[in-house]
């Protein structure tokens, strides 16, 4: 299995790192077991869930999620909330040829609310959501 790194700051941005890179299979490693995606309306619970979330995201869609003004407030030794700002580009599906893509202006800017606990001594999140701020 899987280590999950110590900092949860690292945690949020392996999250969208693994999403940037269509590595789909190590982002439900990531959740605690009753841990919720919140996800185009649709609270995924656990890492099944969140794993057969991923399975509609076309298989090529490159993205990326510029991760901006992450804050980690410690509400205890061992569970912390994160909130920050995430700006989506992304090029058009079926692109198939390496980079660089074709893109318009940023797809969206979302604020970020995360809850992290730690399992095992490894940080996990607990719940993620976003709220979108601006939309193309």
């Amino acid at each position: 299995m899987q280590r999950v790194p110590a900092d949860p700051a690292d945690v949020v941005l392996r999250f969208f790192r693994y999403l940037d890179d269509q590595d789909y299979s190590r982002i439900p490693t990531l959740f605690a077991e009753d841990g919720v995606w919140h996800r185009r309306g649709v609270g995924n619970q656990g890492p099944d869930q969140v794993r057969q979330s991923l399975a509609d995201i076309p298989p090529v869609m490159p993205t990326v999620h510029l991760v901006t003004n992450l804050q980690i407030n410690r509400v205890s030794s061992n569970e912390v909330h994160a909130v920050f700002y995430v700006t989506a580009l992304r090029s058009s599906p079926g692109t198939n040829s390496p980079p660089p893509w074709p893109m318009e202006m940023p797809l969206l800017v979302t604020l970020y609310k995360a809850h992290l606990v730690t399992v095992a001594d490894q940080w996990r999140i607990k719940a993620i959501r976003n709220d979108p701020i601006f939309r193309r």
